[in-house]
């Protein structure tokens, strides 16, 4: 455990390590924060970042990262330019990657018998596939 100042508000809080630099209360507070944001948006389909942030009095910051965190989505038309891929700088509606820079890091991620590239698409090796097909075992003799 360890004593910080909250990111947010700065008051002095005892945090446990590798968890929120949020006090509680503050974690509250953006939690009801959000809770406005996701019934506006959801009543208000097309509405801008800007839009949300004066009607729903909480800070732009905010509501981009709860899109980075993919809390929330936006429409094409609103989200464009808004948010952009970390990797390439496509613009994305919600998180940090677009698909193809998704894939291609879940890919390098993945064990390399488990990927072959075939036609630009990805699929299981057939040796990862014939490893998971079920197998049954023979319970009777088969010389009696």
């Amino acid at each position: 455990m360890a004593i910080i100042n909250c990111r947010k508000c700065h008051r002095v809080f005892e945090a446990f390590s590798g968890f929120s630099s949020v006090c509680p209360q503050c974690i509250v507070k953006e939690e009801e924060d959000f809770k406005r944001v996701k019934s506006y948006i959801w009543d208000h389909p097309g509405v801008t970042v800007d839009e949300v942030s004066q009607i729903c009095d909480v800070s732009p910051h905010d509501v981009r990262e709860w899109l980075r965190e993919e809390r929330l989505s936006l429409k094409q038309g609103v989200a464009a330019g808004l948010l952009t891929c970390d990797i390439c700088g496509k613009p994305i509606l919600a998180g940090r990657l677009c698909e193809k820079c998704r894939e291609k890091a879940r890919l390098e991620m993945a064990p390399p018998h488990e990927k072959v590239q075939m036609k630009g698409s990805y699929v299981a090796s057939p040796e990862a596939e014939e490893a998971s097909k079920m197998r049954f075992l023979d319970s009777v003799n088969k010389n009696n």
